[in-house]
């Protein structure tokens, strides 16, 4: 049998049908005597990766409570080929059948089955779940240093991120540039004691920025001694991830930008995806992308207890790492690296975190001191540090600096306890101790 792209009410399919029909056309349509037409064996070879890709068939499911759900082959071939004639479908599911490779002899069941029920996945991440698991695993567990193949599967995971769309048409990749209203985040210490929080203030660079080399301990995304700006978006999940003690307080300040960042935003992958045809070129690839980020972005921003973080760390250590120094995506007409990446507080659900990368991460060092605290004695770690930040001015490009005029010392009154925790952000939970 022969058929054409007009045989079917699915324009995606019709177009792959159109695509491959120079190559394999071996006649007329049956359907449309007047249109050239692809044997019904090359159209099984394009419908077989998307049906396997979108469904379970119940006949050795091994979820019992599923053995009576779904739709059989037939209905389920019109549901996502929109054939205009049945006949078309019974010759496909023919096609499908011969070309169904199972070997008997080990026990293996076959895929396509009239008597069988099929049901749409639930997880469709595919081969990115397994390259993640595979690349977690390995450099976990096997080859943390020097590990091409955990290079590989990253990049195949994230190869295209910048393509996506959610339903309102919004990618994950974008450009925060400093005149945007986005362009300003909180970070914070605790400062339990009036000369604590002064001690902090008159040195805002040194105290709330990035640590020096030495001292950087290891984060969700940087690992020891890498430098990374973790900062929130608002003031109430900033404090929320220091996780204060009620009674205790924090000293808290906005930072901006000083020239644009290259982001990728997971917070965007809670959204569905924007619709897309399946038989459309690169749509299984998207699909599985955006399902396996959905779970990424979950591993990202879940809590992780108190001694475990040195191992837990790694996998998202290392994704930062190659985001930022190893991985180039073409964005806004040139190649770039990932500046930055966004993720939802564990401790606040509703709020977004920012972690800056690399240079970027770097503060302007020329920030005024408070005058108001007077001279401070100075110790060799001082001196040290002076120098370092010297090197650092000499040869790196700030890309933040501090807003000082927005410096706070705040008492923590209340603490709101919800599923996931977090700090209230109703305003009579704090107290402004400045």
């Amino acid at each position: 049998m022969n058929i054409c792209p007009d045989c079917f009410e699915n324009e995606g399919l019709g177009r792959r049908i159109a695509q491959v029909r120079p190559k394999v056309s071996q006649g007329q349509c049956d359907e449309h005597p007047n249109r050239k037409g692809i044997p019904i064996e090359e159209l099984a070879k394009i419908v077989d990766p998307v049906f396997r890709e979108l469904f379970w068939s119940t006949a050795d499911d091994g979820n019992i409570w599923r053995q009576d759900r779904g739709s059989d082959l037939l209905d389920t071939l019109y549901d996502i080929t929109g054939a205009i004639d049945d006949d078309i479908n019974r010759a496909l599911i023919g096609a499908l059948v011969d070309q169904d490779d199972y070997w008997p002899p080990d026990g293996e069941e076959p895929y396509y089955d009239e008597e069988a029920l099929y049901v749409l996945q639930d997880d469709q991440s595919g081969l990115h779940l397994h390259d993640w698991n595979t690349f977690r695993r390995s450099l976990m567990f096997e080859s943390r240093f020097f590990n091409p193949d955990a290079e590989q599967a990253l990049g195949r995971i994230f190869d295209g991120i910048q393509q996506q769309r959610d339903a309102n048409g919004k990618g994950p990749v974008y450009l925060i540039k400093p005149e945007a209203p986005e362009a300003h985040f909180f970070r914070a210490r605790i400062a339990n004691s009036r000369d604590e929080a002064q001690r902090i203030k008159a040195d805002l660079a040194r105290e709330l920025g990035p640590p020096p080399e030495q001292l950087r301990k290891a984060g969700r995304l940087n690992p020891s001694g890498i430098s990374a700006f973790y900062g929130a978006f608002d003031l109430p999940t900033c404090i929320a991830e220091l996780r204060p003690s009620v009674g205790g307080a924090v000293i808290s300040a906005k930072f901006k930008l000083l020239r644009p960042i290259c982001v990728l935003d997971t917070t965007l992958f809670a959204d569905r995806l924007q619709a897309v045809n399946l038989f459309a070129a690169g749509a299984l690839k998207r699909k599985r992308q955006w399902t396996f980020m959905q779970t990424f972005m979950e591993e990202i921003a879940q809590p992780v207890f108190p001694g475990e973080e040195h191992l837990q760390y790694l996998p998202t250590q290392a994704v930062a790492e190659f985001l930022n120094r190893r991985f180039k995506l073409s964005f806004a007409g040139e190649k770039r690296a990932i500046d930055a990446v966004i993720f939802r507080s564990a401790q606040r659900p509703e709020g977004r975190n920012i972690v800056i990368l690399g240079d970027a991460a770097i503060v302007e060092t020329g920030a005024v001191k408070d005058e108001a605290v007077g001279p401070t004695e100075h110790d060799e770690f001082d001196i040290w540090f002076e120098q370092e930040l010297e090197v650092v001015r000499a040869d790196k490009k700030p890309g933040l600096a501090i807003e000082p005029e927005t410096v706070r010392w705040t008492r923590i009154n209340s603490v709101e306890f919800r599923p996931k925790g977090g700090v209230d952000d109703d305003a009579d939970g704090y107290d402004d101790l400045l």
